[in-house]
């Protein structure tokens, strides 16, 4: 069953007795998990967690034939990364059908399709299966801000992104920094989020992306953050940042003048504006060109040669740049 089909199913208010959740996205099965047990009425401290460990199956089949002595619901979940032997799987299936007040759900972490449990977990037998895919980076994004907006955390749009990428597109740990952030009880910019979650060092890569643009950055500077940064980061900052230059460059000359929040959908503080606003309006359509192409085959060359030295190449890349190859494309 796909995710949104799920989705309508909790919405219709059905419950089953069995739920298999599979995938190689931790937070989705960890937020899909407690969605299921909210759906069925359980407080979290009646639910029975069973991790693989601790996981001994003839003493859960012994338990799913009986009944709580404290709720309604005897509720299980069993939560581990490593395969169940398939007899046991169905079997726990089938016990859980028997009786209306058991409910059990099976998350596993794993990048594996697991066809054989997909059968168990059948209408027949009242339960259903989802298998969870690593979100695109639109939808985790989405996912962010909802999480966000949840908390009542005011974000920048810029600065989710950032959050997301630096944790390497990790959906776990850029909500575990939301939920922390969200102390600060401020908007949250990017700068924040450089400096609270990952150290000065990133506070210096804006700075870096700056300078970069108007022509102050020199060897010392670039061999510095390619050094302390992740090489794709340095590179999605400095792309992003075309892209926000382009945005400001093509409204302006359609309306006049730059408006941040019809351009970005929020006011940026006005020292970082007018600096983008001045670097926007002196870049002409073909200089835009060659960085947006500029940048993408280096990011090619970077994902698809494994036997170059990533930062090495990016340095030589970066200090390629000069004012005589900007006049060519001018």
């Amino acid at each position: 069953m796909y995710v949104n089909v799920f989705d309508n199913f909790l919405l219709a208010n059905k419950k089953l007795n069995s739920y298999l959740l599979y995938g190689d996205e931790p937070y989705m099965l960890e937020s899909y998990t407690k969605k299921i047990i909210k759906h069925h009425n359980i407080s979290t401290k009646d639910v029975n967690f069973i991790y693989f460990d601790d996981y001994d199956y003839e003493k859960l089949s012994s338990d799913i034939k009986q009944n709580s002595l404290f709720c309604e619901t005897n509720f299980f979940v069993i939560k581990t990364d490593k395969k169940l032997e398939s007899k046991q799987v169905k079997n726990i299936v089938l016990q859980a059908n028997k009786n209306s007040h058991i409910v059990v759900v099976l998350s596993i972490n794993t990048k594996e399709r697991l066809s054989t449990y997909e059968k168990y977990f059948e209408a027949k037998n009242n339960s259903l299966f989802v298998r969870f895919f690593k979100p695109s980076f639109a939808l985790a994004i989405s996912l962010l801000q909802q999480k966000s907006d949840s908390i009542r955390l005011e974000f920048e749009f810029d600065a989710l992104q950032a959050l997301y990428l630096l944790h390497e597109q990790d959906l776990s740990l850029s909500i575990n920094d939301l939920e922390k952030l969200s102390l600060l009880d401020k908007k949250i910019d990017s700068k924040i989020v450089y400096s609270l979650c990952f150290g000065v060092g990133h506070i210096e890569l804006q700075e870096f992306v700056f300078d970069f643009f108007e022509n102050k950055t020199g060897t010392k500077e670039t061999i510095k953050i390619v050094q302390q940064i992740d090489e794709m980061m340095i590179l999605w900052s400095l792309g992003s940042f075309v892209q926000e230059l382009f945005m400001i460059n093509c409204y302006t000359r359609i309306n006049g003048i730059a408006d941040a929040k019809d351009i970005l959908g929020y006011q940026p503080p006005a020292d970082i504006w007018n600096k983008k606003v001045s670097i926007a309006s002196n870049l002409t359509q073909k200089r835009f060109l060659f960085f947006f192409n500029y940048f993408v085959d280096i990011e090619l060359k970077l994902k698809t040669n494994k036997h170059i030295d990533k930062k090495a190449y990016l340095i030589s890349m970066l200090l390629k740049i000069d004012d005589k190859i900007l006049d060519a494309v001018s």
